[in-house]
């Protein structure tokens, strides 16, 4: 191992007690059952149902959700406060979710360690700007995911995540978000690998998916021609980590990849359609810093970026995002500065100041602003209680999120 490359060190100690887990059909069935029963006004208490039975179908298992089973590991092996990711969490997923490093825990079956993991969402919005107050079942939302190896040990992996109900605007039975298989290209440990399917293109050095805020980065988040750098998006990338299969996520990243038009999901409004212009992604990490490149362009039309990360000291972070670009419409330029700390594992604050000027004035014009509170009110991390608001011209709004997840 190179000087200051950060270890994948396996710590035991957090699955020594066994966490429960759920029988998934008896879950599933009750669900559905009290859906239909409580189509949109019974949120709250379709919510209620929903734990009852999850507290009532659990069988003991090692710990959660489906990566804490299929190692038998506690949620701080991966996490500094979930979903955030840890040293070891990063190498793992920079690994197409396959430990790599010395010590690494036995991977049990698929009959052994069900490789599946749920995420319940309710909210209580209350929209300043509208002033209205909201209570939603927001999302139900299933994850399948599985690292596996392929000739020489090289790693692969899948990742798919699917809603089962949902009431957002945007949401709908059987979409999916992530959705994508990586497979080793070329190396010895398959440093060049392919991804295809449904992917947010900075995952390596920004994943939605480990944010603790719901509302992301404008930097990224913004739609510029169709495309955003936060969500999921068809196509085909190829990845580049010349530190794959040593045991760190430290090293030097590359990504290019081809984005399609269209969503892939499993209902009748999945589409893919053509080419979408080309995206590109490049960074170094050493622990939790990291400092990168990214572009996009399509039709003559460009956006790109800097994004860097920083640990100041033992548990407070920084993120900065820096991005300007051109479309039929003009220029755009955004800032995004982010600053977190994880008190422990039950409790992290986030703030975020950021900033975009177009050269067409619209509703997103001007400055933003972003503060959450995430905490676990038990120790074992089923309930993650989060309340954040959001100021940005034509949307002002404080949110409380309550999440269940096994």
């Amino acid at each position: 191992m190179k000087e200051n490359e950060t270890p994948m060190v396996f710590n035991a100690s957090a699955a020594r007690h066994p966490i429960p887990c759920p029988n998934f059909g008896l879950i599933i069935n009750s669900f559905r059952a009290a859906l239909r029963r409580f189509p949109s006004s019974g949120a709250t208490l379709v919510f209620g149902v929903l734990t009852v039975v999850w507290l009532a179908a659990m069988t003991p298992c090692q710990a959660l959700p489906e990566f804490s089973r299929q190692y038998g590991v506690g949620c701080q092996t991966c996490h500094s406060i979930a979903p955030r990711l840890n040293p070891v969490g990063l190498a793992f997923q920079a690994n197409h979710f396959n430990w790599t490093g010395e010590g690494a825990p036995h991977q049990k079956s698929w009959r052994d360690a069900l490789p599946v993991s749920n995420l319940d969402t309710v909210s209580v919005e209350h929209s300043a700007t509208e002033h209205h107050t909201a209570t939603n079942l927001d999302e139900v939302t299933f994850y399948l995911a599985r690292g596996f190896r392929l000739g020489n040990g090289r790693p692969a992996g899948f990742f798919a995540e699917t809603l089962a109900y949902s009431t957002q605007a945007d949401g709908r039975s059987g979409d999916l978000g992530n959705a994508f298989v990586a497979l080793p290209l070329a190396g010895r440990s398959g440093q060049l690998a392919v991804v295809a399917g449904q992917f947010t293109p900075l995952r390596y050095q920004y994943d939605p998916v480990n944010s603790l805020t719901d509302t992301l980065p404008l930097s990224l988040a913004d739609d510029f021609n169709g495309f955003t750098f936060t969500d999921p998006v068809p196509g085909v990338r190829l990845d580049w980590f010349d530190g794959r299969g040593k045991g760190t996520a430290d090293g030097n990243y590359l990504t290019v990849g081809v984005p399609f038009e269209g969503h892939l999901a499993l209902n009748n409004d999945a589409s893919v359609h053509r080419q979408h212009g080309v995206f590109a992604h490049a960074f170094h990490r050493r622990g939790y810093a990291t400092v990168g490149a990214f572009g996009f362009t399509h039709a003559g039309q460009h956006l790109e970026g800097l994004l860097g990360t920083h640990e100041l000291r033992d548990n407070l972070y920084v993120l900065g995002v820096a991005a300007r670009g051109q479309d039929d419409s003009g220029s755009t330029q955004r800032l995004s500065g982010e600053v977190e700390y994880v008190f422990s594992p039950r409790l992290a604050l986030t703030g975020r100041l950021e900033a975009r000027q177009d050269a067409a004035r619209g509703p997103e014009q001007g400055h933003a602003a972003v503060a959450a509170m995430t905490y676990y009110p038990f120790k074992r991390a089923i309930w993650r209680v989060t309340a954040e608001t959001r100021q940005r011209a034509g949307d002002r709004a404080l949110t409380l999120f309550v999440r269940a997840q096994f």
